[in-house]
């Protein structure tokens, strides 16, 4: 799935994005499976998405429902404990024993947390 942004833009470069995101995957050697990813096209400051270049979108629901369609859910085992991986982009206060904390090259927060450490009287916080 490709995502083009900012499609209003006076100097928005629509099909050459696109033509350099195939030469990439080209470049890559990529199988035709990986090649074929349905693209949409976006306007992320007023929150619109479709999936042509002509009209106005209304709002992101295209781009949540070929999320949903194209991306694989997870796959895990249910006799594990649950952990998750978030991926920060900003800092957060909400940082406890819980949460194993490291900062990335990129200068970004990532956090693993094992809900199996948690007790009954504790929040998650979205």
């Amino acid at each position: 799935m490709f995502v083009i942004n900012k499609i209003d833009r006076k100097d928005a470069r629509i099909q050459e994005v696109l033509n350099e995101v195939y030469d990439l995957f080209i470049d890559l050697d990529a199988n035709e499976d990986q090649i074929e990813f349905p693209v949409l096209y976006a306007v992320g400051r007023e929150g619109i998405a479709q999936k042509t270049q002509e009209g106005r979108g209304e709002n992101l629901g295209v781009l949540f429902e070929t999320i949903v369609d194209e991306i694989p859910a997870p796959s895990y085992d249910p006799s594990e404990p649950f952990q998750l991986l978030v991926a920060d982009l900003d800092y957060s206060l909400i940082m406890s024993e819980d949460w194993l904390s490291a900062r990335s090259p990129t200068d970004r927060y990532i956090r693993v947390m094992n809900l199996s450490a948690l007790m009954k009287k504790d929040k998650i916080f979205r």
